[in-house]
Parts: C-alpha cells; sequence; structure tokens
C-alpha cells in the first residue's frame, strides 16, 4: 500500500502534476500509466483519481501549467514599439530560451529538458501538446514581431525579397528547436568545431542574416550582453 502524507488538495494536485512532468517526458503521453504518476508522487491510485478523473486530465492540465508563467512575459513583449532593434531583441529571446532555456526549474517547477522532452514526444505522438504550448507561448508573439519586420524593411535595415515576413520568424524558432532537441542529451551529439557556448550567438546571427537583416542593422542592434540583459530583466518584471 502506498503511504501519502496529509496535503492540503491544491498541493496535492500540483505534486501529482509536478510528479507526471519527467515521466510524460521520458515515455510520451502513450506510454505513461496512471500507476506511475501515482508511484511518482507516493500516493495510490485512488487518491490520484480523486483529483483527476483520468489520466488526459492530468495530461491537459500540465498543457496550462506549461503556459502558466509566460503569459506575463507575452504581455511584456506586445507592448513594445515595433523596430529593427525590437526584432533583433526578441529573436535572441526565442531562440536562447528554446534553446538553452533558463538553465534549470522554471517557476511552475517544470525542468527545461523535461519540457523539451514533451514538445518531441508531441511531435511524434499527436502533435496537441505542442499546438497548445506554441499557440500559448510563440504564435501571440507575432503581431510585435511582423510589425517590427515592416519597421526593418521600411528603414532599409532589412532586405525585402520573396521570403513571407511570417517565415522569416518562425524558421528562426525552428532553428531554436533544432538545435535544442540536437543538444538534448548530456553529451552533444554533433562534433562542432567550436565551443558548445558559442552556439547559441551562432545561431542567432545565422537566423538575423537568414531573415534578411542587413550587416550594418546587426552590426549596430547585436549585443549578446546587452540582449542577455534584456531577456533575464524581462523575466525579472514578469515575475514581480
Amino acid at each position: 500500500m502506498v503511504k501519502h502524507s496529509r496535503l492540503p488538495a491544491e498541493e496535492r494536485r500540483q505534486s501529482i502534476l509536478l510528479a507526471a512532468v519527467p515521466l510524460f517526458a521520458e515515455f510520451g503521453f502513450k506510454g505513461t500509466t496512471t500507476r506511475m504518476i501515482a508511484a511518482s508522487a507516493h500516493v495510490s491510485e485512488a487518491l490520484l483519481y480523486k483529483h483527476f478523473p483520468s489520466k488526459d486530465a492530468i495530461y491537459s492540465e500540465l498543457q496550462e501549467l506549461c503556459c502558466a508563467d509566460k503569459k506575463e512575459v507575452s504581455e511584456k513583449v506586445k507592448a513594445l514599439e515595433p523596430s529593427t532593434s525590437t526584432l533583433i531583441y526578441l529573436i535572441y529571446y526565442l531562440i536562447s530560451t528554446i534553446f538553452q532555456g533558463d538553465r534549470g526549474e522554471d517557476e511552475t517547477g517544470f525542468q527545461h529538458r523535461d519540457l523539451q522532452r514533451l514538445m518531441a514526444n508531441s511531435f511524434l505522438e499527436d502533435g496537441v501538446f505542442a499546438t497548445v504550448f506554441l499557440d500559448h507561448n510563440i504564435a501571440v508573439w507575432e503581431p510585435i514581431l511582423m510589425r517590427s519586420i515592416e519597421a526593418a524593411i521600411a528603414s532599409g535595415d532589412m532586405i525585402e525579397d520573396w521570403l513571407h515576413p511570417s517565415a522569416r520568424w518562425w524558421l528562426g524558432h525552428h532553428l531554436a528547436v533544432a538545435c535544442g532537441l540536437l543538444n538534448l542529451p548530456a553529451e552533444t551529439v554533433i562534433p562542432y568545431s567550436f565551443p558548445i557556448e558559442d552556439l547559441l550567438n551562432h545561431a542567432v546571427r545565422f537566423a538575423l542574416r537568414g531573415m534578411g537583416l542587413t550587416d550594418k542593422a546587426i552590426a549596430t542592434h547585436y549585443n549578446p550582453g546587452v540582449l542577455a540583459l534584456f531577456k533575464q530583466n524581462l523575466h525579472r518584471q514578469s515575475s514581480q
């Protein structure tokens, strides 16, 4: 029989959710059972079902939990003034966050690597988790990114060609996802001929050039130290 301490209902729900994260991350939705979740949370299956009617309910609430700490950041982002510098700041933020995360747990208790694995398993299964996450955390940025692209083109900082404006920034996102997945194992699977610590800056500059930003615009606005500070301040403001 599973022994468990008495916790307030909300704390117990939270503990079950957090116990489920690494299991869904490792085994996917199909490979994870309520018995596994209950054992990881140190509760009986009967108690688990008092809080969640099904495995689907746990998975659905995990989707909401993943999005919970991102809303305030998105609101801050949407309030920014469209410009070339805003575009570069946001592309850096997206790529660095998707690729590297925040080097540990976020405010909900998630490990960034667990979130990456949840997304990867969703891609391999029905894609629902990934769709919800992207809709709430990435797609909502499109208006400010598109306006900033328009501003960059109007100012001469970006080449206007056949590339669709939406593809300019989405492909930067896809590059970050690929970098994150390729470097998800503890030991990198790519034999880079440069320090792994430099990969982020290489990826961001590659994305900015691919978007069509001019060398002059990148040289003027791309400062890794300032961009990293922008990211830290954005998270600090959203947590206050």
